[in-house]
């Protein structure tokens, strides 16, 4: 645990820590908050597989949630309560701050602060989800607000809504943004990473003549930065039931300003993305890479995973291809012994390849880039 780079983090943080011996309860609420954060990813991330974003459809699929998905009662209410909590922490541990002065480390404090708008951000749209009156009308009243905004208020409010009211487009939105900002969060407790990777790269002998086959890893990262990028924007307008996820792949390539450019950028970027992948593989196989068993470990994972979303993606538009792909595909994992039936009927969502796969499937094609990031 303290030799091993990902195990080392954990290891600092909760078990090596230094604290003083006379330190108080109140300092507890920052490791219940990261708790409440991780329930919260959880429970959001199952409820985000039988959810659709679509005006006519999201408060029944939420009442199906609640009646007819097994446990589906539970998660719900949990997700709901636990987002109370959620803020009962934070106020505690803002409290705490004030009381024994943390807002003195001021660069802290001020972390704190865009981490307290992100998670109030984050309720917001996710209270808007069910689309119930009081959900329709806090996102009026709320995003009105700003209106106020000088020279550009009026602007800025269209653009949120996606039009001139709160409608289907301001719900699909809200469901990209309120699956995104956790993330966003999150995100916050990556920079001790790269003080591992920069101790790892000082013990490294300096090579003197790097072949240009190393690109690849750098290019790697662009191409998952802009699949995040134009991902996020398709996000914004596509919508997760059968019968209206093709038109509105159309509707993103005919009717959205540059939704052409941005759906075949993610579309095309895809495929160059394996390509790198390959020629970083082969770069691994050829200079013996694959002798680093560990990171050679971590990088099929990733692999795997890349894999998975490209498959998930490929579903999304919802045609005669993505239909019988999905349908073969999921059906190979029959084979699995003594679970295989049941393994492909939970992915399904039922008997067959239907509304709750392509769901999930979305669901599975926003998580998986994050996780491998």
């Amino acid at each position: 645990r303290k030799t091993h780079p990902l195990f080392k983090i954990v290891n600092d943080a909760l078990i090596d820590l230094p604290a003083p011996s006379n330190i108080s309860t109140w300092w507890n609420f920052g490791s219940l908050l990261l708790l409440c954060l991780a329930v919260q990813i959880l429970t959001g991330l199952f409820l985000a597989m039988h959810y659709t974003s679509d005006i006519s459809t999201a408060f029944s699929s939420v009442v199906h949630i609640c009646r007819d998905v097994n446990y589906g009662w539970i998660i719900r209410n949990l997700h709901a309560n636990g987002a109370s909590f959620f803020f009962i922490c934070i106020y505690l541990h803002i409290g705490r701050g004030l009381y024994y002065g943390s807002y003195l480390y001021k660069e802290t404090w001020n972390i704190g602060i865009v981490l307290l708008l992100l998670v109030m951000m984050t309720a917001f749209v996710g209270y808007v989800l069910p689309w119930g009156q009081m959900s329709f009308w806090g996102a009026t009243v709320i995003t009105n607000l700003l209106s106020a905004v000088p020279y550009m208020g009026n602007a800025l409010v269209q653009w949120i809504w996606g039009g001139f009211s709160v409608d289907n487009a301001t719900l699909t939105r809200f469901f990209a943004f309120h699956f995104l900002l956790p993330f966003t969060i999150i995100a916050r407790k990556t920079p001790p990473l790269f003080k591992i990777v920069n101790d790892a790269l000082i013990d490294l002998p300096a090579p003197s003549n790097i072949s240009t086959w190393w690109n690849f890893g750098s290019l790697l990262l662009l191409c998952l930065a802009v699949q995040i990028l134009t991902g996020l924007f398709l996000a914004m307008h596509y919508t997760s039931d059968i019968s209206t996820a093709f038109s509105s792949v159309v509707h993103i390539c005919r009717d959205v300003n540059y939704g052409w450019i941005i759906r075949n950028l993610h579309a095309n970027g895809a495929s160059f993305f394996f390509i790198c992948i390959y020629l970083h593989i082969g770069r691994g196989l050829y200079y013996g890479s694959y002798l680093y068993k560990e990171t050679w470990n971590i990088g099929i994972v990733l692999l795997l995973l890349v894999m998975m979303t490209a498959f998930v993606g490929y579903v999304l538009p919802w045609g005669q291809m993505s239909f019988w792909g999905a349908t073969v595909i999921t059906n190979l994992l029959s084979a699995v012994p003594y679970m295989g039936n049941a393994l492909v009927q939970w992915i399904w969502g039922g008997f067959s390849v239907d509304n709750a796969t392509l769901t999930r499937f979305f669901a599975f094609h926003f998580l998986l880039p994050f996780t491998i990031m």
